[in-house]
């Protein structure tokens, strides 16, 4: 009878733990909806930003795959727990709903900072942020929201960025003269 008492007491415990986990979860993936719509709503995308330095690189992996990386790095004002997120548009220039979309801050425990001339991996203040996406388009159009608070929680800022990268073949080396010409 003791084990069996145990045994359930076991169950109802994991059954609670699981409870807030699936609530917790839900949250993070509500606030992913939240902020994956605040960036289709938004009209007034900016090209740069001047609180930090933002890119689209794209690099070829294979015959028809290619890496895009969201670089954003070079703060220039201090940026606590910040949350940044991508939105990529297909050649067609429709969003692929079908899948997930880069983020950095929303389903992960830690929260990252940029501080300018800053950098201590304990507390997570990173010198910069990578999202990173493939695809098989050469050519990709990615809208970016960064959003961050100020110092001790305070009212922070939310940019939203497009940018559009293509993939050029790069110029094959010129053959060096041979030796005594």
């Amino acid at each position: 009878m003791k084990k069996l008492l145990i045994i359930v007491m076991c169950v109802i415990m994991l059954a609670g733990c699981q409870n807030r986990t699936r609530k917790l979860d839900d949250e993070k993936y509500d606030a992913y909806l939240t902020y994956y719509q605040s960036i289709l709503d938004n009209e007034n995308k900016e090209l740069r930003c001047q609180d930090f330095d933002c890119e689209l690189v794209v690099n070829r992996i294979s015959d028809k795959r290619y890496r895009y990386d969201v670089i954003i790095d070079n703060p220039r004002v201090a940026m606590y727990n910040m949350v940044i997120m991508a939105i990529v548009y297909d050649g067609t220039g429709e969003v692929n709903t079908k899948e997930m979309m880069p983020s950095i801050g929303i389903f992960e425990q830690e929260k990252y900072s940029m501080i300018p001339y800053q950098v201590d991996k304990e507390h997570h203040y990173v010198p910069g942020m990578d999202l990173s996406i493939l695809s098989s388009e050469s050519e990709l159009t990615v809208d970016v929201m960064v959003a961050y608070e100020k110092k001790d929680g305070m009212q922070g800022k939310v940019h939203y960025l497009t940018m559009t990268a293509a993939y050029v073949e790069p110029e094959p080396e010129p053959e060096a003269p041979a030796e005594g010409q």
